[in-house]
């Protein structure tokens, strides 16, 4: 074909084209799914801190951290909040059980003696072990399966080699791409009582 101008179309500056329109698609889609990703960091954290509030009210009871966790998470497109491992950091059950004393009815209530001055008159030792006790820590670990083509395998694959442990492995099945979003929060314990 020759078109008005005299010279011959090869159809070299097509195909430059076609790769360079291929390359930006590439990179808008590794952008877009890194900027998803951080909304979902953005939101997950906050849900964290609204779930730990409520396990902190709720005598640490696991099923009420995670359902309010699931009822902030629900409507965000592409997550699954059943997709989650949720770990409680902070107190341990042994120092729940020391700093705490078996009721009439079963369970252990936290020992509430020391409040406000009568505070100060206790070892540096005790005042700090009777402070942790009253602070709840929890992290989850949100599974996300990453949609973009090449940038979804690219950050799962980055995340993997970081971690040196495959993302997600803890779900039992796999995933096409996997990424773990980790969130932590750390509240005061705001009930009385501890069911272990």
């Amino acid at each position: 074909m020759i078109p008005a101008w005299g010279r011959p179309i090869a159809g070299q500056a097509l195909v430059e084209g076609m790769l360079a329109l291929l390359l930006f698609v590439l990179i808008g889609a590794a952008v877009a799914q890194i900027l998803w990703l951080f909304g979902i960091q953005q939101l997950s954290q906050a849900a964290t801190l609204y779930a730990a509030k409520q396990g902190a009210r709720t005598n640490l009871e696991t099923t009420s951290i995670r359902f309010h966790y699931g009822y902030r998470m629900r409507g965000i497109p592409g997550v699954n909040p059943a997709l989650l491992a949720l770990d409680r950091l902070h107190p341990s059950d042994a120092l729940m059980t020391q700093m705490s004393e078996r009721s009439g009815s079963g369970t252990q209530v936290l020992t509430d003696d020391f409040h406000g001055p009568r505070l100060q008159l206790l070892s540096p030792e005790q005042r700090e072990a009777y402070l942790d006790a009253r602070i709840l820590t929890i992290a989850v670990r949100l599974c996300v399966d990453l949609k973009m083509p090449i940038a979804g395998k690219l950050l799962s694959s980055a995340q993997a080699f970081a971690t040196g442990a495959q993302p997600c492995g803890w779900l039992g099945y796999a995933l096409a791409a996997p990424f773990e979003v980790r969130t932590q929060a750390t509240v005061p314990i705001e009930s009385r009582v501890y069911r272990p």
